[in-house]
C-alpha cells in the first residue's frame, strides 16, 4: 500500500474541495474512459460505481498534467492514502485492499424515485489492466437469480496502463444479491439492477479526515500563471491549511 497517493486536478476542484472537506466520487459512466465498469450482463453496470482517481507516482507526468487539468491552471494534490473520515476501516476481499465505514449514509436515487443508501467507501486499490476488462455481473438459475457486483471499476484496457492508477469506490447497490422465484424482496432485488430505473446522481461527496488535509501536498502545474500561485496559497490561508506548495520541473508551451 503506498504511503501517498496523487491527484490531477483543477484549482476550482481544490477550493470545492477544502471549502466543504469533503472529496467528489464521479459516477463512471460519466468519465473520460467510455467502457468503465462494462459488464457483459448488466447494461446499468457503469452508473452503479461511484470513483475518485488518484496515482501513487510521486514523479510527476505530463500525459497526466495533459488530460486531467485545465491550461496553464493545473494543480496535484498528495495526500495519505487513509484521508477518508471513517468510524472504522478493515481489511476487504482483493482486490479493494481496504473498506472504510462512514459516519453518515450517502444517498443514491433512482428514476423509480426510490433511493438505495450506502457509507462503505473500498479502497484504495490498484487498477488492473486487461484487455478482458469487461466482468459478470448475473448467474441465473431455474429458481434463483444471483447478483455480484465487487469487481465492478477494478479493471480497463491496457492502452490506459500509463495512467499507474489508484482507485476508492462506491457502489450506489448491494454489492451482491439474490432471490428465489416467490421471495418477497424479489420486486426490491429487480428494480434495484434493473437497467431501465437510471441512477439520478451524479456524484457523491465522501467527508475527509481534517488531520489528512493538514498533510495535503499541492504541486503547481507546468507553465501556470502567477495567480495560481496567488490563489492557492489564499485557499490555504482561509481555510487555515500548511503551507507545502512545490513546483512542477516540466517546461511545456501549452
Amino acid at each position: 500500500m503506498p504511503s501517498r497517493l496523487y491527484h490531477y486536478t483543477s484549482i476550482e476542484a481544490l477550493a470545492m474541495m477544502l471549502s466543504t472537506r469533503k472529496l467528489k466520487f464521479n459516477r463512471l459512466d460519466l468519465v473520460n474512459d467510455p467502457e468503465e465498469a462494462d459488464a457483459n450482463d448488466l447494461l446499468i453496470s457503469k452508473e452503479l460505481v461511484f470513483a475518485t482517481c488518484w496515482t501513487a507516482e510521486e514523479e510527476e507526468s505530463l500525459p497526466m498534467w495533459r488530460m486531467y487539468t485545465p491550461k496553464k491552471r493545473g494543480i496535484r494534490i498528495g495526500l495519505p492514502w487513509d484521508f477518508i473520515a471513517h468510524t472504522s476501516c478493515v481489511k476487504a476481499p482483493s482486490p479493494h485492499n481496504c473498506m472504510f465505514t462512514l459516519s453518515d449514509y450517502l444517498k443514491v436515487k433512482r428514476d423509480s424515485g426510490a433511493s438505495t443508501l450506502t457509507r462503505v467507501v473500498m479502497g484504495p486499490y490498484k487498477i488492473q489492466y486487461d484487455e478482458n476488462h469487461k466482468t459478470s455481473c448475473v448467474t441465473q438459475s431455474a429458481e434463483m437469480i444471483q447478483y455480484e457486483l465487487s469487481h465492478l471499476g477494478t479493471k480497463k484496457r491496457e492502452h490506459w496502463r500509463f495512467e499507474k492508477e489508484w482507485r476508492y469506490k462506491i457502489l450506489g447497490v448491494q454489492s451482491a444479491a439474490r432471490y428465489l422465484d416467490g421471495d418477497d424482496c424479489a420486486q426490491f432485488v429487480t428494480e434495484m439492477y434493473d437497467s431501465n430505473n437510471h441512477v439520478k446522481t451524479k456524484f457523491l461527496l465522501v467527508p475527509l479526515r481534517k488531520d489528512a488535509l493538514q498533510d495535503i501536498q499541492i504541486m503547481i502545474g507546468p507553465s501556470a500563471d502567477d495567480a495560481i500561485e496567488i490563489l492557492v496559497r489564499a485557499l490555504l490561508r482561509r481555510y487555515r491549511i500548511k503551507m507545502n506548495l512545490t513546483y512542477s520541473k516540466i517546461k511545456y508551451n501549452w
